[in-house]
């Protein structure tokens, strides 16, 4: 009986997460300010009644899309420092990919619209991105302990990421540049391997499944228009 029960909400958790998880490319575009319970139950593709078995209030959702967003900043934090088993090249890449994906659904208008009307709200993502870049920081410090990357400011990189990637999603750039998105975002791979990888170790990195990566984040840019 209590496994059952434990299943039942299991499964009940996730099929809340894939609601929020529809919802977050509205969020994204539109923020919260506008958004009614009606607008919200079209997002999610369901029923307004169906909706309300799953979610009492707006105030309930905006959690739940708050806690979506928290795992995936914290997700895979503990492998940067203790997977052994991945270089710190491997890791790199992951880190490229995680802060692509973090940039396409984490935008400036729903941060501050949180800031302003649920501040705690705010306040759990800004504390999940503190905890994700003292972790990439430490990171880097490793590999350069291990003689594995450059001597370059954890904290510039970490900045770099955070100020260029909105751009480089932007369409508007892209066509002032006459690029492509994957082209943009391989190229600031290619940068961002440059700028923190010592040069005699490049010939070697594996960047055979990079544009496959790209490809992913670029289906998730899609999805989100």
């Amino acid at each position: 009986m209590t496994n059952t029960r434990g299943r039942s909400r299991k499964n009940e958790q996730e099929t809340k997460k894939e609601l929020i998880i529809r919802l977050l490319p509205f969020l994204k575009k539109q923020g919260i300010s506008s958004l009614k319970m009606e607008d919200i139950a079209k997002y999610m593709d369901i029923s307004k009644a169906t909706m309300y078995k799953y979610f009492s209030s707006r105030t309930e959702i905006l959690e739940a899309t708050v806690e979506v967003y928290v795992d995936y900043i914290l997700e895979n934090l503990h492998d940067l420092s203790d997977n052994e088993s991945a270089s710190f090249v491997r890791r790199f890449q992951k880190v490229f990919e995680n802060s692509v994906v973090l940039a396409i659904f984490l935008s400036d208008l729903l941060l501050q619209e949180l800031k302003s009307m649920y501040p705690h709200l705010y306040q759990r993502i800004v504390e999940a991105q503190k905890a994700r870049n003292d972790h990439i920081k430490a990171f880097y410090e490793a590999g350069h302990r291990e003689g594995v990357f450059l001597s370059v400011n954890p904290s510039l990189l970490i900045a770099q990421d955070e100020l260029l990637l909105p751009s480089l999603l932007s369409p508007v750039f892209l066509i002032q540049n006459h690029m492509t998105l994957e082209q943009a975002l391989f190229d600031y791979y290619q940068m961002k391997k440059h700028q923190l990888l010592k040069p005699e170790l490049i010939p070697d990195v594996d960047d055979s499944f990079i544009p496959m990566q790209v490809g992913q984040c670029i289906q998730k840019i899609t999805w989100t228009e």
